[in-house]
């Protein structure tokens, strides 16, 4: 999606106005690199980590990050490899589809192909049409405390903006 210059969307304003200092900046990244996503996209950025959640949940279920058959821990860099179809380093739109599908039985009513467009490309962060594993990396390994602390800050930012102690 384009915008004009200097223009900021609604997820971009909220989450400037949550980011208070905390925790040697890792927040203020976090909610910088999600504000990003959720504006380029047009996701919502409760859609957008929703969305996320289901990704890490397949991806445990696939068995990323646990140790396998001879003792082996499947990484989600070799499951992204897994993805791409023709070997290229990247994964194309129609890979993403089916790797959120097939592989990870994620249905069409949770997450719709719209959804998975705008997801795609939320997680181009380079703009070249297809996704690298360190894009998909980055997005999934946003840590899940981390996002409850996102969380707390938006809420608590809405909340005293709307003249309310906590």
């Amino acid at each position: 999606r384009a915008h004009a210059v200097g223009s900021r969307s609604s997820a971009a304003r909220g989450l400037e106005l949550a980011a208070m200092p905390f925790g040697g900046g890792l927040v203020e990244s976090l909610l910088a690199k999600l504000a990003e996503m959720a504006d380029r996209s047009g996701l919502s950025l409760a859609r957008l980590l929703y969305i996320q959640d289901s990704l890490r949940e397949a991806m445990y279920k696939l068995g990323v990050g646990r140790k396998g058959v001879g003792g082996r821990t499947l990484t989600l860099e070799a499951l992204f490899r897994t993805y791409d179809d023709d070997q290229t380093g990247r994964v194309d739109l129609r890979e993403l589809e089916r790797a959120l599908r097939s592989d990870m039985d994620i249905d069409p009513g949770d997450i719709t192909l719209e959804e998975v467009k705008q997801l795609y490309v939320a997680l181009d962060r380079d703009g070249s049409g297809s996704i690298d594993p360190a894009e998909l990396v980055d997005f999934v390994q946003i840590t899940p405390s981390a996002v409850r602390v996102i969380g707390h800050k938006i809420v608590a930012a809405a909340y005293t903006s709307a003249g309310n102690d906590l």
